[in-house]
């Protein structure tokens, strides 16, 4: 128990975290009103050991920043600075981060960094190239595709001799819905050390993934956050020692991954394997509301696991059974577990509330007990306390430790309470509305919802052009947890929607897919049994009236079955059976599974032993046509069944009056970006579209040939669909729209986009990630739907280059791929493959 006093840390850990190298005197100052206006002209003339003061304003679009000095200071002032590519349009340039450190050592203070974009998904606040030392203090991460990502050059800049320190930092809603993408990522660091932190509500990424060497995690809050969409909480991707003290981490019931704590799950001979695998965790406040949640997986991939304590955590919501978990048994007997104490949430000033400091009448008080092997010796840092509103707290101690990430200080934490309410709650299609709101014991509050801003503790706003019902979440911060206050706003449908279609959802038996997989393969273990929704894909042929559907791969299923659906008679038939592994040339006796005959090397081009080629199991996502010229389906690469996610790039054509395979060209270089590909087919000339971020190219499927018209196409996130009306390719999704116009393709040399589209109404659509699109032939209009309760028609005017943007309800329906087909009268909705098809058909 701690005395009932406590002091605030002006320096954290050593000198090394606050000061490195030799600086010089020069300042460069940045700011409206100074004669160096933006961030990127002080980083043009920086030299070695200057110091850059940057005013406290914003700075939208100056991005890709490189600071190529050694030495370096940036540092917000009079406020903090913000860096943003929010509405700026596009890939920010250079392709990694809002700003680019190259030098050797750099140090940056009360920076904002948010909306970084780039097409691989990779975009950082900061991405950190360069050597050294690394510091981060009190600055913000947001809506970034990475919060930040280390990725020094080795080369240039040895792992040993590179170091990351974060400090009184805050990273949220950073990641781009693939996994792939983090609130931080370090790689090729010696030491990465975060003290005093908050990261929180990643975008189904991790809140803290690290392969550095070493990792100190003490004294910060990780939470999954409202919209529980984080994965791990802590990725100690290749092992190494590890400290991981005094943290508080919050999961909720939504999150994708339940497992909080993964240490050395990718470590393996060559790659991300880190020596002297020593994990040591102690004092952290542990808090669980998945139902299926687990605080700590260990892995031994390698059998070189030396030692772990888990001892002297305050628990909630798991029990001993879920608390520790281990990828062998064995590793079990390597690691001391002792005096965790399992909560009911009384020992807690306010879980409701999420203020974890210790209740005065707390079990957890004086509890602690002194493991052995386990010292505070052990220790490069002081052990501290998170503190949300500025510098943390030293840990004192007078005596005994207790349990959990706080010491019990005797006082008491006031909640914050928050209010928020607007000037009308039921609005006309675009409508304004205005909010007001007032908290108190808060120090900063965050709007979500239909608005993503921080703001102080009380204040107002004007928003304008409402489409939607939306809800403004306020949520409010203070030193005793948070508290939100939520409006919600019903914005009248557009006069538009009175003339669509309404629509009544009809139920298509004996359309189950799963019905002809197979489900007693005995070289199923561990993979799934049926295609997921996100693997699907599906395309009409309207002179043969029938749609064809393919699905798997991507580590979900491993056979290459096709069906074809009959519009006329509204029946699912099977027109290529599942190809027998047991006949492919890379099987082998002894394999037991799928993951032993695919294991490595990934392909698309599976072969038997009497010399047949097929195409091997892929998720095209959404990217499969019909190629007229020879009355074919058309695969393009595609993310293949394998042990990873490999994503190949050759090229098929399948008939279906024959059933017959033939390969077009194996893997090839020019259709294989960083981003998924998006295939579209122009039927005006027959040739199909490839895009993706290396280029845009259109391909002959007859003669198979191609030809390149534009050296790269943001596809990340996106979809492709043609106006046929027009004759005009969009490309729509994740925050943009472009076009280009596909007449004379048949001879065209190049493809220019139009960029500059003005939306009015309803931008859901334009926001989300891969949209679902089809084309509706009646009404002439691109119409796209949200997977559940609303259509969204398209109404595009080239001459003033504006699309408006109408949504119409429909009936609840949960879908993947749908396809208008005017012989039935509406849209055939597919969500997976254990689901009967469904007909969204309209009303007239």
């Amino acid at each position: 128990m701690s005395c009932c006093t406590s002091f605030k840390m002006t320096v954290l850990a050593t000198s090394a975290l606050m000061s490195f190298g030799v600086f010089g005197q020069n300042i460069l100052k940045v700011g409206p009103e100074q004669s160096l206006k933006l961030p990127s002209e002080a980083a043009a003339i920086a030299q070695n050991g200057d110091i850059i003061e940057i005013e406290a304003a914003k700075y939208s679009c100056d991005a890709g920043v490189k600071w190529k000095a050694n030495d370096l200071v940036i540092r917000g002032v009079n406020g903090r600075a913000h860096i943003t590519w929010q509405d700026c349009g596009g890939n920010l340039p250079g392709g990694k981060g809002l700003w680019n450190t190259i030098g050797y050592n750099v140090r940056i203070e009360n920076i904002e960094f948010s909306f970084a974009k780039v097409s691989d998904n990779n975009g950082a606040g900061i991405r950190h190239d360069g050597g050294g030392n690394l510091v981060i203090k009190n600055s913000y991460f947001h809506h970034n595709q990475n919060g930040i990502l280390v990725t020094p050059y080795t080369p240039k800049y040895p792992v040993e001799n590179n170091h990351v320190f974060i400090v009184d930092s805050e990273f949220a809603f950073n990641g781009h819905n693939s996994g792939r993408s983090h609130n931080m990522y370090i790689t090729n660091t010696n030491t990465f050390s975060i003290f005093n932190s908050y990261s929180h509500d990643a975008d189904t990424g991790h809140l803290i993934k690290t392969i550095a060497r070493e990792n100190y995690i003490i004294g910060n809050k990780l939470e999954d956050g409202l919209t529980g969409t984080s994965s791990y909480h802590i990725d100690i991707t290749g092992g190494g020692p590890t400290f991981i003290h005094g943290n508080v981490l919050v999961q909720t019931q939504n999150s994708p991954n339940y497992v909080m704590v993964a240490y050395a799950a990718e470590s393996k001979e060559g790659s991300r394997n880190n020596p002297n695998k020593h994990l040591f965790m102690s004092h952290n406040t542990i808090v669980n509301y998945h139902d299926r949640g687990k605080f700590l997986k260990i892995y031994d991939n390698m059998n070189d696991f030396e030692e772990g304590y888990v001892a002297n955590n305050l628990v909630y919501g798991l029990s001993e059974a879920n608390f520790v978990t281990f990828s062998k048994s064995a590793t079990s007997n390597l690691v001391s577990i002792q005096n965790n104490i399992i909560t009911d949430g009384s020992d807690f000033e306010s879980l409701e509330n999420e203020s974890y400091y210790l209740a005065k009448h707390s079990v957890a008080i004086d509890a602690a007990i002194d493991v052995e092997g386990f010292e505070l010796s052990k220790f490069k840092h002081q052990l501290t306390e998170f503190n949300r509103s500025g510098p943390a707290n030293i840990r004192l101690i007078d005596g005994k430790l207790d349990v959990g990430a706080f010491e019990y200080d005797g006082l008491i934490h006031p909640v914050p309470s928050v209010e928020l309410i607007a000037n009308q709650t039921t609005i006309d299609y675009l409508g304004s509305v205005e909010l007001a709101w007032t908290a108190q014991n808060a120090h900063v509050c965050d709007f979500s919802g239909g608005l993503d801003k921080r703001v102080s503790a009380s204040g107002s706003l004007h928003v304008d052009e409402l489409s939607r019902n939306t809800d403004f979440i306020l949520t409010c911060y203070g030193d005793a947890g948070k508290n939100q206050s939520i409006v919600s706003i019903n914005v009248n449908e557009s006069p538009k929607a009175d003339l669509l279609p309404e629509t009544t959802v009809d139920t298509l038996l004996n359309t189950r897919i799963s019905d002809y997989l197979t489900s007693n393969d005995p070289y199923v273990s561990g993979v799934m049994k049926y295609w997921p929704g996100g693997t699907i894909s599906s395309v009409y042929v309207p002179e043969k009236n029938v749609v064809y559907i393919n699905g798997g791969g991507m580590r979900t299923y491993f056979g290459n079955e096709l069906f074809a659906f009959d519009v006329t008679t509204q029946t699912l038939q099977q027109i290529h059976q599942r190809t027998d592994i047991t006949q492919l040339d890379i099987f082998e006796a002894g394999d037991n599974n799928y993951w032993d005959v695919f294991n490595y090397p990934c392909s698309g081009i599976w072969t038997t032993v009497s010399g047949e080629m097929t195409a091997a199991p892929r998720n095209l996502k959404n990217s499969l046509t019909f190629d007229y010229k020879t009355d074919s389906l058309f695969f393009q690469g595609g993310y293949v069944a394998c042990s990873s996610n490999y994503e190949t790039s050759d090229g098929w054509l399948f008939a279906p009056d024959t059933g017959e395979w033939t390969l077009l060209h194996a893997e090839n270089s020019d259709f294989k970006g960083t981003t998924s590909r998006i295939v579209t087919l122009d039927k005006v000339s027959g040739l199909q579209i490839i895009a993706h971020n290396q280029g845009l190219h259109v391909y002959n499927a007859e003669t198979a040939e191609s030809r390149k018209l534009v050296n790269s196409v943001h596809t990340a996130g996106v979809s492709g669909i043609i106006d046929e009306a027009s004759n005009t390719l969009f490309y729509i999704g994740n925050g943009r729209v472009i076009s280009t116009s596909l007449d004379g393709l048949a001879t065209a040399e190049a493809l220019s986009f139009k960029t500059d589209w003005q939306i009015i109404g309803d931008d859901y659509l334009l926001n989300s990630g891969s949209p679902k699109l089809t084309y509706h032939t009646e009404a002439e209009k691109i119409v796209g739907w949200n997977g559940q309760d609303r259509l969204y028609y398209l109404y595009i005017d080239h001459e003033n280059s504006t699309i408006e943007i109408v949504a119409k309800n429909t009936p609840e329906l949960n879908g993947s791929r749908f396809e208008y087909i005017q012989a039935l009268g509406g849209y055939l909705v597919i969500d997976d493959s254990r689901s009967n098809f469904s007909l969204l058909r309209e009303v007239q």
